[in-house]
């Protein structure tokens, strides 16, 4: 990961110190800053590929700071994501509305932190290049998912579904099922890493979507639920 550059923000130090690590572990070039006005100045003095901010510093919250940055000429495509121990559905949305690309709920989990921050990297990339092929109007608007599409898969880390509509990468969905009453949780907020038309039928698509600030207990009880239902199926097979 030659070359990219990450700027997290983050009054706890010794976070600081362990997210930094990990990072860099993984080739990235890593700056810290301990509140949202150094943050923005760090921004003044470098150009970043991705922003790791809190939401609660001193002098001004990770929600203002990402508000300024998307406001600022020089950072307002940057990837931006909240990471932060606030987990309540109202957080997140006003994360998102404020112009997160995603929410990341403390404390992390290595693994899920390194392929969050892979992915949006990934559709910054994605997104610069369309922008470079393409003139286009940008809209930032709600998505209400109702077409008949059906969940194929899930793991810890979102869901797999099939249908007749296709959407963008980084596009954010609500997709309404019972699966998710079946779980325990409320309907998530998701956020569609990739589309690709069903093989042999051009007219259904299949797309990854990313749960967005899903909570540790969501998380418990989403893999209690996977695991529970391998186990079903293991032993329908063997009988």
């Amino acid at each position: 990961m030659q070359g990219i550059s990450v700027l997290v923000v983050d009054d706890d130090k010794d976070f600081t110190r362990i997210v930094s690590r990990l990072l860099e572990t993984q080739g990235y070039t890593v700056t810290v800053a301990f509140d949202a006005l150094a943050a923005v100045d760090r921004v003044q003095e470098e150009v970043y590929d991705l922003v790791l901010t809190d939401a609660n510093m001193p002098y001004r919250s990770g929600f203002d700071l990402i508000k300024t940055l998307r406001n600022n000429p020089r950072s307002k495509d940057v990837a931006i994501a909240l990471v932060t121990g606030r987990r309540d559905k109202k957080d997140v949305q006003r994360g998102l509305d404020c112009g997160a690309d995603d929410y990341i709920v403390k404390p992390v989990d290595p693994d899920l932190f390194l392929d969050k921050v892979q992915s949006l990297l990934h559709n910054k990339a994605q997104k610069q290049l369309r922008q470079l092929q393409f003139a286009q109007t940008s809209l930032n608007m709600p998505v209400h998912w109702d077409t008949g599409a059906e969940i194929k898969a899930l793991s810890e880390k979102g869901i797999q579904i099939e249908g007749p509509t296709a959407a963008s990468p980084n596009t954010r969905l609500r997709v309404q099922s019972p699966l998710f009453e079946l779980i325990g949780i409320q309907t998530p907020p998701l956020r569609v890493v990739q589309c690709q038309p069903v093989h042999g039928n051009p007219f259904r698509f299949h797309l990854s979507l990313q749960f967005v600030g899903l909570s540790d207990s969501e998380l418990q009880k989403v893999r209690f639920w996977i695991n529970t239902n391998l186990n079903i199926q293991g032993s329908s097979r063997a009988s």
